[in-house]
């Protein structure tokens, strides 16, 4: 099959399947996962709003491995810690790669999520961890 035949398929599909991911928001999420940049953001997502901090991956897991870890023993915390903090290493760049591949989910934290006027949880927030595809809308900046 020959290339041009090839991006005609992909065209024709796009024009009737419409874009299943947010390449701007999955620009942004990309850019959280190659630095240290948090910023702000409202996400709308199955009719819900969720609002956070957008962290890289790399963070998320870290934090997830250190707040799921704390729940265990003394003596197992470290070795549950060290199999979660592994996850991270998706979100690393290995040798010879000058970008990380385009990111499929969004990492928040101190996210909170709002339904009518009321917020879940209402105290600092929680770690959250969404599909792009799934959220329908965003903005920049938290709702307090």
């Amino acid at each position: 099959m020959s290339e041009d035949k090839t991006l005609g398929q992909n065209e024709k599909k796009l024009r009737q399947e419409g874009v299943n991911v947010d390449w701007f928001l999955q620009n942004l999420s990309c850019l959280t996962n190659s630095s240290d940049l948090e910023f702000g953001v409202t996400l709308n997502v199955s009719g819900q709003t969720i609002s956070g901090t957008m962290i890289g991956g790399k963070k998320y897991f870290e934090m997830f491995a250190e707040l799921f870890s704390d729940e265990w023993p003394a003596d197992e915390k470290d070795a549950i810690r060290e199999i979660f903090v592994k996850n991270a290493d998706v979100y690393t760049l290995k040798e010879g790669e000058k970008i990380l591949p385009p990111t499929q989910y969004v990492h928040l934290k101190d996210a909170r999520v709002f339904h009518g006027d009321t917020k879940l949880p209402n105290d600092d927030g929680m770690l959250w961890r969404g599909k792009i595809n799934a959220i329908s809308g965003f903005h920049l900046g938290e709702l307090t």
